[in-house]
């Protein structure tokens, strides 16, 4: 159940949407207030929730809108239409950002550059978030830039017999001005929105609600299709929709076991595991009012290691100590003199992979070799 905040908001942000249309459709107070009591609850789960009303705004325009192409004065009518059915929430979402711009002086997105959460408008970090338009449609990562297995060729072929199709099918029915096809790809980029700006942080839970409005887009391409060899009595159509649902079926089954196997949670999952074992052989009881410093002497860049370890809770949540500290220091910060640490400091290492133990007492030379490492 990783990723829990984004699970329950995604659940909250899609009941408010069903009883928003429900509203939308029988004009309904009762299930505009469990809307909006849904979209409340999106929020406290997570910032992303605040797209919904974006969302709903562009849903309520495009139904609004005539199916044939009427003058300006029709647009102003569906804007004016969508801005009053929708107002509850856009006032919500109001006061939810001016809160967050007094809570944090001023800055919706952190100010730290170094805050992974940091936003900057870039062409090149834009230009990373090419992935999630590959996850999206199922591609296998290590096709151009890199070799990993001709596995990933086969499953992006499969894949591709469907998706490109799909892709023109789409641009030819923006073009056409369709509703639903605007609908799903305004939805698509709107719910993405949020964190194309943020610099070398492209993860796929950020998919989640996104890729509604992509679903929505590839199941009505399918019916269309379907219908298309239909209508010419193609018998192509009876095995359309099982093939693509194999293709697909596929590709996520080999994406579940390749993240399960190789993607950085499950190695942050395991150097977790590792670490807490190595601690627990080193010392398998702690006392009350024991410091962890933990350094970092990693040569290859794996990640934080107070991320690792959840910034200590991991330790604390497997010892039975009240009092227990935990404290990193960075591979570019220095380690505090020992001969002035508490007599209950624990100094480890974090070489990458485990924890080893440094011995308290040092000889002359400073030579480290009485290091102990725990396997």
């Amino acid at each position: 159940m990783a990723f829990l905040p984004d699970l329950s908001y995604s659940l909250f942000y899609l009941i408010s949407l069903y009883f928003f249309l429900r509203y939308l459709t029988a004009d309904k107070g009762g299930a505009l207030a469990v809307a909006l009591v849904a979209f409340v609850l999106s929020l406290f789960c997570k910032e992303a929730a605040a797209t919904l009303p974006a969302v709903l705004l562009i849903i309520t325009f495009l139904c609004a809108l005539d199916e044939e192409h009427k003058p300006w004065r029709d647009i102003l009518r569906a804007a004016r239409f969508a801005i009053v059915k929708t107002f509850p929430f856009l006032f919500l979402e109001a006061v939810y950002l001016v809160f967050h711009w007094v809570v944090k002086a001023g800055q919706i997105y952190p100010a730290s550059s170094n805050h992974p959460h940091y936003m900057e408008f870039s062409l090149s970090g834009l230009r990373l978030k090419y992935k999630y338009l590959k996850w999206a449609f199922n591609l296998p990562d290590g096709l151009i830039f890199e070799f990993q297995g001709w596995t990933n060729y086969l499953i992006a072929a499969g894949v591709l017999i469907f998706a490109v199709p799909f892709a023109f099918s789409l641009v030819r029915n923006l073009c056409q001005l369709q509703r639903l096809s605007w609908c799903g790809t305004l939805w698509f980029v709107a719910t993405l929105a949020p964190v194309l700006f943020l610099p070398n942080l492209t993860m796929h839970h950020n998919l989640y609600i996104p890729l509604v409005g992509l679903g929505l887009l590839m199941g009505a391409w399918v019916d269309e299709t379907r219908a298309y060899f239909e209508l010419v009595k193609n018998v192509f159509y009876r095995f359309l929709i099982p093939a693509f649902v194999l293709s697909y079926g596929a590709a996520v089954y080999f994406h579940n076991q390749h993240a399960a196997r190789d993607s950085w949670i499950a190695e942050a999952s395991r150097i977790a595991e590792r670490s807490l074992r190595d601690l627990k052989l080193i010392r398998p009881r702690l006392e009350e009012g024991t410091i962890l410093y933990i350094v970092d002497r990693s040569l290859v860049r794996r990640g934080d290691p107070q991320w690792f370890y959840d910034y200590g809770s991991l330790f604390r949540l497997f010892y039975p100590v009240k009092s227990l500290e935990v404290r990193f220091i960075g591979r570019r910060d220095k380690l505090p003199d020992q001969r002035l640490l508490p007599d209950k400091a624990l100094v480890l290492e974090f070489n990458g992979f485990g924890l080893w133990e440094v011995p308290r007492e040092k000889n002359r030379t400073g030579d480290r070799s009485r290091k102990s490492k725990v396997r």
